[in-house]
């Protein structure tokens, strides 16, 4: 159902947002927060590229079509979870969109992944940015992640002052994460942390994975070796344990370095792997403990969050 479009110059500044204690926050203090970081800056280069590139598309005749478009809503609704017509009506009503606003947000964002780095932006009109940054910066979620991140830092200073808070919250993190804290989280984390480094091959079928898993334990031919000879890739990788796939990691925690993993089903088709190293979390590392203390700080601040901040309007 067609929706009767605003000005775009309508906006929900002044709408209630959040509250922490007696303090009410509302789009215009996410807007603020925008400014005054340079997020919205970044906003407004989004936004001129992605009409850079629906102009050079344009000019090539191969601009996104109709059904390009509604597979994209399509795409956007289902990940939102607006399923009916009248709930997409509702969810842009909600933050002052129009479907048209909707629409040319989808076809900057097409635009942008056929041409990833478009030239001419200097044929963009500075109103045509700047009517487009609010329903960019909704529609892509960045407003709703900034509005989380103001009323975390709120949630964890209620008394700062706007310009303070940056700081309280350094301080705040300093405070959570100690020596102690960042141990007791590498312990309880001592598999999921486990760094893997490893290659693997991804075969169509079971049949295929499993000939070249008898010629790698068999006949004691490298992996890529047999990869090399079907035209497979080697994906060479190093990942957290907690990162890779639940049934090759469960594989990987029971090998040893230079064991063969798999055939392990990936998707449609089946994956081997040649573990080369596991490395168990440590205290010293730092790349362990930078995990651990940003663990640590990210449900301390959670907390806070939730004792403190009451959603006057859902994201």
């Amino acid at each position: 159902m067609a929706r009767m479009e605003a000005p775009v110059d309508r906006r929900l500044g002044e709408k209630s947002l959040f509250r922490v204690e007696e303090a009410v926050f509302t789009w215009d203090d996410v807007v603020a927060r925008a400014r005054t970081s340079g997020d919205w800056h970044a906003i407004e280069e989004e936004v001129r590229a992605g009409l850079a590139a629906s102009l050079e598309l344009d000019d090539r005749g191969e601009a996104p079509g109709l059904g390009d478009i509604e597979e994209a809503g399509r795409a956007f609704r289902y990940a939102r979870g607006l399923l009916a017509g009248d709930e997409l009506d509702a969810w842009l009503d909600a933050r002052g969109l129009t479907t048209a606003e909707w629409h040319g947000y989808l076809r900057r964002s097409l635009a942008l992944g056929l041409v990833p780095e478009p030239a001419g932006s200097e044929r963009v009109a500075v109103k045509e940015v700047a009517a487009a940054v609010w329903p960019e910066g909704i529609c892509s979620g960045f407003f709703e992640d900034l509005a989380r991140e103001l009323a975390t830092l709120v949630a964890v200073a209620p008394a700062a002052q706007a310009e303070e808070r940056e700081g309280e919250f350094e301080a705040f993190c300093r405070a959570a994460a100690t020596d102690a804290a960042v141990a007791r989280e590498i312990e309880a984390n001592r598999l999921e942390w486990v760094r893997v480094r490893y290659e693997a091959v991804a075969f169509p079928d079971a049949d295929s994975a499993a000939e070249a898993a008898l010629c790698v334990r068999a006949d004691r031919d490298s992996l890529a070796e047999v990869a090399a000879r079907i035209g497979a890739e080697v994906e060479e990788r190093r990942d957290w344990m907690d990162e890779v796939d639940p049934e090759l990691a469960a594989r990987f925690l029971a090998a040893e370095a230079h064991d063969l993993v798999g055939p392990v089903p990936d998707g449609g088709g089946f994956v081997l792997a040649a573990l080369r190293a596991k490395t168990p979390p440590r205290v010293d590392d730092d790349a362990v403990r930078t995990r651990a203390a940003e663990a640590v700080i990210e449900r301390a601040a959670a907390r806070k969050v939730d004792e403190r901040v009451v959603w006057l309007e859902p994201l």
